[in-house]
Order: C-alpha cells, then structure tokens, then sequence
C-alpha cells in the first residue's frame, strides 16, 4: 500500500488551477447539447453560483501525495504518474487494438489509472456525520437530465434545468455511498467535482429526482465548507476548505 502525505498548498496557485481548469469551465462551457433547437452550451449551475456567492479565497487548499513526490510534481496539477501501479492494476493492463507511433503502428494497451480516492471518502463520510444538515454534492459536469441517468432505478440525484447533482445526505453516510455518488457523477474530464455544504432551507432527504428552484442551490452554494476536484490526470485531488472549518482531518 501506498504511503501519503497531507501538503497544504500554495493557495494561489491552486485556487487558479480550481477555479480556471474546473469551475470556471464547468460554469461557463459545460457540455454542447444536440438534443434541443438550437444547440445551446449547458453549464452547471451550481458551479457558477459557488464563483459569485463564495470567497475562495478565504479558505486553504490542501492535498495527498506520496512520500517520495517532488516539490516541483505538487504543483503540476494536470500531471500523473506519481502513483505506481498496484499489482491488482498491473493484472488489469489490457492489450488494445494499433496506435500510431513514430515508426509507424503497433500495438497498444490500457492501463488502468491508479488513484488514491480512498483517502477523500472518509474526509468526506466525517463532514456528513457531523451534522444531520450536511450533505455532499457530485457535480456531473457531462450529463444532463435528458440522459440515461434519470432512468428510474437510479437514485440520489436531483436536477436543476438540464444539471444533473448526485448527492449524499447525512442519514445516509458511507464509504460505499459516496463511492457510488462519486463514480456516477465522474467522466474522463473531471473524475471528482464533490461540494461539501448544508441542506438549510432544503429538502434533504428526500429532494430525489426533482427540480430543485435558484433559491435552493443558491443556499447550498452560500453554505459551501469544502470543495473536492479531480488533479494529477485522475490520480488524485485537491480539497479547499473554508478559512474557520472544524473538519479538517
């Protein structure tokens, strides 16, 4: 097993990897959707309002790395391969079809990217089970409510137009839960996009697969505590925590 270490990070530098490689896209961009005449972009809202509602920079940002990472590796957030491969995941490498490389084609393989996960579930079980009004917030920055997702074995997720939250309330709370959350909402872009706030003025459990109103996400983003991104090319994360938050592991 891996050995980590907690890094509190430069909060400048990684606000601007936050806000510029995460929210702000997710806000603004979101996903082009040919479902609707015209085609419109869709960003989630909940991102964009935690831009306009929250001070980050009135918190700290901190991180999980190995023991052996660089100084000059923390700070590359779009960078992997500082995890090695478990040998579970060695056994998982998959030959795939011809890739191109300079000396013309040959074959490939997949390899599975290792990632250390683990470490945010329980940070983010703890902060649920200190008040019964917390609840955690996947993001699924590429789905929408018109998809699959809302089919109707699937639960925890609410919508907001054409967004789409998984979420985990506080009665609920587990390492499995927020597991399934966190890969229901992941996609190639972002792996983790989780908000970490309280449900005051909202209905939690259940507000299950309804529309949720502006007022109601604009509580949550205003109740923000901790935000948990995807870095290092999947294989690990970012948390900022509000400058005054008791849950700090």
């Amino acid at each position: 097993m891996n050995s980590y270490k907690k890094i509190v990070l430069k909060t400048e530098e990684a606000l601007r990897y936050i806000i510029t490689d995460v929210l702000d896209p997710v806000a603004t961009m979101g996903i082009y959707s040919r479902d609707v005449t015209p085609p419109v972009f869709s960003g989630k809202m909940l991102a964009k309002l935690i831009l306009d509602l929250v001070n980050l920079k009135q918190g700290a940002v901190y991180t999980f790395l190995p023991e052996n990472v660089s100084p000059e590796q923390i700070y590359q957030f779009k960078e992997g391969g500082m995890i090695p491969l478990s040998d579970e995941d060695r056994a998982n490498i998959t030959p795939i079809g011809r890739v191109p490389t300079p000396e013309g084609y040959e074959g490939g393989v997949l390899v599975p990217t290792p990632d250390n996960y683990e470490l945010l579930f329980p940070i983010i079980n703890d902060y649920l089970k200190m008040d019964t009004k917390n609840i955690c917030i996947f993001i699924a920055a590429m789905q929408e409510s018109n998809h699959l997702y809302m089919r109707p074995e699937n639960t925890n997720l609410f919508t907001f137009k054409n967004n789409v939250y998984w979420y985990v309330a506080s009665t609920e709370a587990s390492i499995q839960k927020i597991e399934e959350m966190q890969r229901k909402s992941s996609n190639a872009w972002i792996q983790v996009f989780g908000v970490l706030t309280r449900s005051d003025k909202v209905e939690v459990p259940p507000f299950n697969k309804r529309e949720i109103t502006l007022e109601e996400l604009e509580t949550l983003a205003k109740n923000t505590s901790k935000i948990a991104v995807g870095a290092y090319d999947g294989e690990g994360f970012l948390i900022w925590s509000r400058s005054g938050d008791n849950h700090l592991p």
